[in-house]
């Protein structure tokens, strides 16, 4: 049943005293832009009441108690991902209390315990964190111009049917299975890895990958993609910081000694930090332009990789993104090494 829309207490004030002049009810429906109804049930707990007040409804008695409320808050903080069934289950054990699985998801509300997807982050062991925490440290009062000598680099794949991530649907009743609100999956998908990196100076040289990344196929990227980024970014690689992560591939004795041979200066870099690498913001950027261009064969996805990288990416937003770096350090030290926003 809908209920009445009520007045505020100014107009039942004004309805009162219009009605004292000698107006009608219709006559001050109209001057309130209201029903006549309402002005006739004000009127009339007025004259039967001495005022306006509505008389509290009795409802429903509570089948727990605020005690009992406290003991199922505590539950769900204990085990964030119970569903409410198995915490009406575990309730009713403690309390005795008895309720349906309505009701709890009602009392958690109520808290602000509301249900929602969790996001997606890397898994942080405590010797990841206390790592990441002691990087965030160290480096936090970096000053700009260190951060803007920083060359970041990464891997990112791509799919063809579009990004891994959810995606969503407008609809009507009954169309969910029309092809145009579906989301196709395929056994097989077909996708492409590429490396890039960025820096102040923009976007450097991208590099489709083929199969599995390895020590000698990772100093063909080097040889072939970086040294020709650092010399259009940084002139040499003495102007130049290199940051990669600690994939096995990256900390190979034969790339450690070839960037020793070409005077690389690596930036220590913590495991499972990729809300560090502001290259990230600009993969997420990439995938959404690539989906836009909805390519059909992988020769287009190529094509579309390539345009979106070179000629897509604002210059002032990755600009940005590098610094942010000592507002990512911060988040991470305020985290205690966990999970940030980034």
């Amino acid at each position: 049943m809908r209920a009445f829309k009520q007045l505020t207490p100014r107009k039942k004030a004004v309805a009162i005293a219009l009605s004292r002049e000698g107006l009608s009810t219709t006559e001050i429906s109209k001057r309130l832009q209201c029903n006549q109804s309402t002005v006739a049930r004000i009127l009339a707990r007025y004259r039967l009441n001495g005022n306006t007040c509505r008389k509290e409804g009795s409802g429903g008695l509570k089948k727990s108690t605020v005690r009992q409320d406290r003991v199922l808050k505590r539950l769900c903080l204990t085990d964030r991902k119970a569903s409410s069934t198995d915490l009406k289950t575990q309730w009713e054990t403690q309390t005795g209390v008895r309720v349906s699985s309505r009701t709890v998801r009602r009392r958690l509300f109520k808290d602000g315990l509301v249900s929602r997807k969790p996001l997606k982050k890397p898994l942080l062991t405590a010797r990841m964190r206390k790592a990441r925490l002691a990087w965030a440290k160290e480096h936090v009062n970096k000053s700009q111009r260190f951060w803007h000598q920083v060359l970041f680099s990464d891997e990112s794949k791509f799919n063809l049917n579009g990004p891994d991530g959810r995606t969503f649907v407008r609809r009507r009743k009954g169309e969910q299975f029309l092809p145009e609100c579906l989301s196709s999956t395929v056994k097989f998908p077909v996708s492409q890895m590429v490396w890039g990196s960025i820096s102040s100076a923009g976007v450097g040289r991208l590099h489709f990958v083929n199969g599995t990344v390895t020590a000698d196929v990772y100093i063909d990227i080097l040889n072939n993609k970086l040294l020709p980024t650092i010399r259009d970014h940084h002139g040499s690689p003495e102007n130049c910081v290199f940051q990669d992560d600690s994939a096995p591939c990256h900390r190979a004795r034969k790339v450690k000694e070839w960037m020793q041979d070409h005077k690389i200066q690596q930036l220590p870099w913590p495991g499972n930090s990729p809300d560090l690498n502001p290259i990230e913001n600009c993969w997420a950027i990439l995938g959404r332009k690539v989906a836009y261009r909805k390519p059909n064969t992988k020769l287009q996805l190529m094509e579309s990789l390539v345009h979106a990288w070179h000629h897509e990416l604002d210059l002032n937003y990755i600009g940005k993104l590098i610094d942010s770096m000592p507002n990512r350090c911060r988040a991470v030290i305020k985290a205690r090494g966990g999970a940030t926003k980034y």
